[in-house]
């Protein structure tokens, strides 16, 4: 989703990093952990105890359960975890708000009790997004709320963007089937939340006949009449406003 009121800038990718240089101890024993596909990616055994998920499945129970098999992670998809993996190393990982694998990569994270992995990739959309004035998308919104627990601060950005930066354009009504229903509760409960109350702005008491069936009937049947009779007599009127028609709020 993009902001067209906002100029657009370069930038597309957010390098995601932490504030320090890494540099990961690889005088360890090498692990193999299998994933989608039937891959196998080995990485040695101190990078992978940065994540709470690895730290305990090599626990020496666990690993004599699995008595010398590779950690199972058959349906993750090989490019995520490679990513993942890449990050383990040095403690970078690009992201790209136009490119919704971003989701897919914090899910991940989420998967593998990796918070640090989790606010990086966080931080790294809400800087993009800054950049270049875009947003997430429908699947990006979708992912994370599929992976993600009810209290997750994903969830959260996702609504807050579409609350402050959101156009009426950006939810299609009719598909609105795309966006996930608790996406939608939680949006229309901050928009309530956020809005302003101005008492003189209120529709109802500046029209009341906008929510009257027979009223706007009348009116618009006096307003034909008056044209009829203008016509007869060569007089213009002046035309109607949008507003005014039958079937318009």
């Amino acid at each position: 989703m993009s902001n067209t009121s906002g100029s657009q800038k370069s930038e597309v990718t957010s390098m995601a990093t932490t504030s320090s240089a890494y540099l990961p101890n690889i005088k360890c024993d090498v692990v193999q952990v299998l994933v989608q596909g039937g891959t196998l990616i080995s990485v040695h055994e101190n990078v992978l105890l940065q994540s709470p998920f690895f730290r305990n499945a090599l626990k020496p129970e666990w690993v004599a359960m699995r008595d010398g098999k590779p950690i199972d992670l058959s349906d993750v998809d090989s490019d995520l975890f490679a990513t993942y993996v890449q990050w383990l190393y040095t403690h970078q990982v690009a992201v790209s708000v136009r490119d919704p694998t971003w989701a897919e990569l914090y899910v991940l994270g989420e998967r593998l009790l990796d918070l640090e992995y989790q606010d990086i990739i966080i931080l790294g959309i809400i800087a993009n997004s800054k950049a270049i004035y875009e947003y997430p998308d429908e699947l990006a919104i979708s992912t994370i709320y599929e992976g993600t627990r009810n209290s997750s601060p994903a969830r959260k950005l996702m609504v807050d963007f579409y609350c402050w930066r959101g156009a009426a354009d950006w939810i299609d009504i009719e598909n609105s089937g795309d966006l996930p229903e608790q996406f939608l509760r939680e949006l229309v409960s901050r928009l309530m939340e956020k809005r302003d109350r101005p008492e003189e702005r209120r529709p109802w008491n500046l029209d009341e006949s906008a929510y009257c069936v027979g009223m706007r009937r009348s009116a618009q049947s006096t307003t034909l009449a008056m044209a009829e009779k203008a016509s007869a007599r060569n007089v213009s009127l002046p035309v109607p406003q949008e507003q005014d028609k039958i079937g318009r709020g």
